[in-house]
């Protein structure tokens, strides 16, 4: 299930947090790496990052 993190001001910074999420660098409690999928997409108010639980580090 994707679940909203929140609603970006820049495409740049939704993709930066992304990445962080991804290696859960800067944010440990989306360990263990890999362990998280993220997708970004343009809202009316800027662009929304999601991210769901795989289950599984990749």
């Amino acid at each position: 299930m994707w679940i909203e993190v929140g609603i970006y001001n820049s495409r740049q910074s939704a993709e930066s947090t992304a990445r962080h999420i991804r290696t859960a660098d800067r944010i440990r409690h989306y360990t263990p790496v890999g362990a998280y999928e993220t997708r970004t997409a343009l809202v009316d108010d800027g662009t929304a990052l999601y991210a769901r639980y795989t289950g599984a580090a990749s």
